[in-house]
């Protein structure tokens, strides 16, 4: 992979205005669809802007594949470097510290940093199923999927069948992600 450039400042000035960006998902290489996440940007500016860097780089999650789905639980993705939960660098470099445990995984639709233990963020993100206050002051929440569409979506998500390791068996890919211009 080439060298990661210094991270660029959400372009979002507004503090207190979330920032939203898209996920369109594939399953094997049929639409799923497309999921809206509001960004809290205001509270994890950080891991904010890792996740959106990420959502606009060549070598981001665009062609990147969902790795991990527990039913009931969460769907996780993010990992472009490998695809199979071992691999993803942030844009700050391999990892970065825990921003802040402000909000809570308190509901279905919560965006979430996937990590190894403390001060591990890197690429890797997950979405709840459903709440899990378990997770509180061991991931960093940044986000939270919106909209009626992105919803239908996670519902489509949860019902894929998954395999060993918990990798769905049917390959399910970010066919396409970036800011959303409202």
């Amino acid at each position: 992979l080439p060298s990661l450039p210094p991270p660029l400042p959400l372009k979002n000035k507004k503090k207190t205005m979330p920032t939203l960006c898209f996920l369109n998902l594939t399953s094997s290489s049929n639409p799923l669809g497309t999921i809206t996440i509001s960004l809290s940007n205001h509270i994890t500016p950080k891991t904010c802007t890792n996740f959106l860097q990420l959502t606009q780089r060549e070598y981001g999650y665009q062609g990147s594949e969902v790795h991990r789905l527990i039913k009931g639980f969460m769907v996780q993705m993010g990992d472009y470097e490998r695809g199979d939960g071992t691999g993803g660098k942030s844009i700050y470099g391999d990892k970065f510290p825990d921003e802040n445990f402000v909000l809570s995984h308190d509901s279905r639709g919560v965006v979430s940093m996937a990590n190894c233990g403390p001060d591990t963020n890197g690429s890797q993100f997950f979405i709840l199923f459903k709440p899990a206050p378990h997770l509180d002051g061991k991931h960093v929440v940044f986000g939270r999927v919106v909209g009626e569409e992105s919803f239908r979506v996670l519902d489509a998500l949860e019902r894929v069948r998954t395999g060993k390791g918990d990798r769905p068996v049917r390959e399910v890919r970010i066919e396409s992600c970036g800011p959303r211009i409202n």
